[in-house]
């Protein structure tokens, strides 16, 4: 999914102070990073140290609640902020 009525932004890095609705993998992705917009530790939460998670997976964040900050170790993923 590209563009639509929202942003999307490529991510190979760290990234913080956003707010994304959701992440989806474009090249198998590793994190060491991902928090929630309460504080939640989704690599923790959803088991991912260490997972390489593959192409086309979706990750939102805890309880439906926004992406804070990102790092991407390894691949890539397409985040998007919805209007």
């Amino acid at each position: 999914m590209m563009g639509g009525l929202g942003t999307m932004e490529f991510v190979n890095g760290a990234v913080t102070e956003k707010a994304f609705d959701f992440l989806v993998v474009n090249e198998a992705a590793t994190f060491s990073v991902l928090t929630s917009a309460g504080g939640a530790d989704l690599v923790t939460l959803y088991a991912l140290s260490g997972a390489s998670l593959a192409n086309g997976m979706v990750i939102r964040g805890a309880k439906g609640e926004k992406i804070t900050e990102v790092t991407v170790t390894a691949g890539s993923v397409l985040a998007y902020t919805n209007i």
